[in-house]
């Protein structure tokens, strides 16, 4: 029986993961939870799972935690629980945790000679990849791009590789040009016509910085060169990544645009485990449509390959920018296209040429950073 230990359980990633796991008692014993300050989230997993702790980040939070499971469970701190995940993380810790505050629970977890990391954290990689990359033979992705990747190259050898293509549904604007957006409400931006996601990960559906930052992670992950990886506007989301190689053949990853089967794959891995999903039957499908990225209206993608070149905080600060800048596009304080300019300027700034030696140093150059992010947008909203 594998013990599992699940992250930002609260959130999309980490309440789906919870069910699938109820859903196979005698294949899982689920050991730790955490969340930031949601614990109302965890009430019927505690009384289900019995884990042995809980963590809660939050201090306010925390103290609550405590007078309501402190005499069933070990309820950790942020302190305790960094401390916990490196010495009994579990067999598999998947980590759902929202935001470049999740490389730390990566970090920890891959502290532990032999815990597995199924990682739904993007900005773990984004923001720390140069440190958790050397341990990658340890980490699972669960984004459904990367598990395709991933899926596709077992058996391979990975210098045949000759393109990583990950694959995008193109967000509720595919097709529009840029005067098309000139009007875009945050109400219109989180209108995705597949994936029923977090309101951040929608706005960057919206904008392809969600399809930006894959590219960082699978530069990461899979350890081939930038330009090796390509995206691909794929409406129907069916194929959700490919890989071409060398000798001209390709491999896709199909299925239903369902986020439990990465994770499945991921908790399972290297066996597959039955599971009772609808098929896709692809002559109802009718076809599979695939369309280059327009670059010019969604620039996105240069913004990723810019940052990976230059290194350092470059690719950390990038993300760092847009959840900030997703922030003010949400309460109204900039249009959509300003997102763009907003990420183009991050990159110019003197601190995306830093090149920080450890993990602390550059959260610190992020922190303020983002300060300094959020007094220029408040300046520029009166300006205007």
């Amino acid at each position: 029986m594998r013990r599992v230990s699940v992250l930002g359980a609260s959130g999309s990633i980490g309440q789906q993961t919870l069910s699938l796991l109820a859903a196979y008692p005698g294949r899982y014993r689920v050991v730790g939870l955490s969340v930031h300050r949601r614990i109302e989230a965890l009430s019927e997993w505690v009384s289900l799972f019995s884990p042995e702790w809980v963590a809660v980040t939050d201090a306010e939070a925390l103290s609550e935690a405590r007078s309501r499971w402190g005499q069933r469970v070990m309820v950790l701190s942020e302190k305790e629980f960094y401390s916990h995940l490196e010495s009994d993380p579990g067999d598999i810790v998947v980590n759902g945790i929202v935001g470049s505050v999740g490389f730390w629970a990566s970090w920890h977890t891959l502290q532990h000679p032999t815990a597995v990391l199924a990682l739904a954290n993007k900005e773990s990689l984004v923001f720390g990849g140069k440190w958790l990359a050397p341990l990658r033979e340890r980490i699972l992705p669960v984004d459904s791009e990367h598990s395709a990747v991933f899926q596709c190259l077992q058996g391979e050898n990975t210098e045949s590789i000759e393109k990583l293509i990950l694959t995008a549904s193109g967000g509720p604007f595919r097709g529009k040009k840029t005067e098309d957006l000139r009007l875009i409400t945050p109400e219109q931006a989180l209108r995705h016509p597949v994936w029923k996601m977090g309101s951040r990960i929608t706005i960057d559906s919206s904008t392809l910085m969600n399809k930006a930052l894959e590219l960082i992670e699978a530069y990461w992950l899979f350890a081939v060169p930038q330009e090796k990886i390509e995206v691909w506007i794929h409406p129907e989301c069916i194929i959700h990544s490919l890989v071409l190689f060398h000798d001209g053949s390709m491999k896709a990853q199909l299925s239903l645009p369902d986020m439990r089967l990465p994770i499945l794959y991921a908790l399972s891995y290297p066996s597959r485990v039955s599971f009772r999903q609808e098929r896709c039957k692809l002559p109802e499908v009718g076809g599979l449509h695939f369309e280059s990225v327009d670059e010019s209206t969604f620039p996105s993608l240069r913004f990723a390959r810019e940052a990976l070149q230059r290194g350092g905080s470059a690719p950390a600060l990038l993300n760092a920018a847009d959840e900030v800048i997703v922030e003010a596009f949400l309460k109204g304080q900039i249009s959509f296209l300003e997102i763009f300019d907003w990420l183009e300027w991050t990159l110019s700034q003197p601190e995306a040429f830093l090149d920080p030696e450890n993990p602390v140093l550059l959260a610190e150059v992020e922190k303020e950073f983002r300060q300094k992010l959020r007094v220029h947008l408040r300046l520029s909203v009166h300006a205007g």
